[in-house]
């Protein structure tokens, strides 16, 4: 499910369907429960776009500065180009690359990761494969920027949906005028109720977009990003054991959702028992057999676990 995708199948529902209702307006409330329900509208509304600008505007800021920070003050190590997954030339002449690197994390446990980078200088062929490049690895607990190219500029990519938040102004105040025009009949705003789509919708948009987000994510990926981050950079390798394999009956876009049940012994001699859910390529069935199996796991979570495969 892609992301431009799930932004619009959320916009629809959020803006246009609830549009469907707005003749609830022609049964109105008395002055107060009125006046009540134009209050929670405005407050639906402030918080709803709060909200927005927390998530297209500040958030990208957050990322920014962490991933300066790491800049500065990561701890510095050596990366092996192992493969170039992409290489595009963009308009402004410069060469933008996907890249699996491979580095030893945090723990000492070599981990392999797909990183993007912009090459503003593609004459000196400092990317290709075999070639080594020095990176910055976050070293705090929790991290939402796990590593940067050392030497490298730090850009904030804006939200491409940054626009919605001056949108999303403009539809409540010219929602709120074009109703009043059509439903008020000389009797100010008791066409406004709890019910109305602009007193609901803002509660409604906030939890259609966190749904069907959350969805998209539990069903893009089975770990939040935060905690493959954090298995990234302080996961520790072991040899575990898949003891089962079976499929949920759940696809997504034809590919199955698989249960692996695993089990692992950490460096304390404690044996932990692992039950996971993800979604699997067709093409990659052969891998998940039952038997001995490399994985990465999360010592302060052993429930964290990553097949290397």
């Amino acid at each position: 499910m892609g992301n431009r995708f799930v932004f619009w199948y959320s916009f629809f529902f959020v803006y246009i369907f609830p549009l469907i209702f707005s003749y609830v307006g022609l049964w109105g409330w008395n002055a107060t429960w009125a006046t009540l329900s134009v209050v929670v509208g405005l407050t639906g509304w402030c918080w709803y776009i709060t909200w927005l600008y927390k998530r297209y505007i500040r958030e990208p800021r957050l990322l920014r500065d962490e991933a300066r920070r790491v800049h500065e003050e990561g701890k510095l190590v050596d990366a092996k180009i192992v493969d170039i997954v992409s290489r595009k030339e963009n308009s402004r002449g410069e060469v933008d690359y996907e890249l699996k690197l491979s580095f030893p994390n945090l723990a000492g446990t070599p981990v392999s990761v797909n990183f993007e980078l912009t090459d503003s200088q593609p004459h000196l062929r400092r990317f290709e494969i075999g070639k080594d490049i020095s990176m910055r690895l976050n070293t705090q607990t929790e991290a939402k920027v796990p590593l940067t190219i050392d030497g490298g500029e730090i850009e904030m990519v804006a939200s491409p949906h940054r626009w919605l938040i001056p949108f999303t102004v403009l539809y409540a105040v010219a929602t709120f005028l074009i109703m009043y025009a059509i439903y008020s009949d000389g009797k100010g705003w008791r066409w406004v109720t709890l019910y109305n789509p602009w007193v609901c919708t803002p509660f409604w948009g906030y939890s259609i977009y966190r749904t069907i987000s959350g969805l998209a994510g539990k069903f893009g990926r089975d770990k939040t990003k935060k905690g493959l981050y954090n298995l990234l950079l302080h996961g520790i390798e072991t040899t575990g054991k898949i003891t089962k394999v079976s499929q949920t009956g759940l696809y997504l876009n034809e590919q199955p959702e698989v249960k692996l049940l695993m089990s692992y012994m950490d460096l304390h001699g404690t044996t932990h028992y692992v039950e996971q859910k993800k979604i699997v390529l067709l093409s990659d069935m052969h891998r998940y057999q039952l038997g001995e199996a490399k994985l990465l796991y999360l010592p302060s979570n052993p429930q964290m676990v990553e097949l290397l495969i």
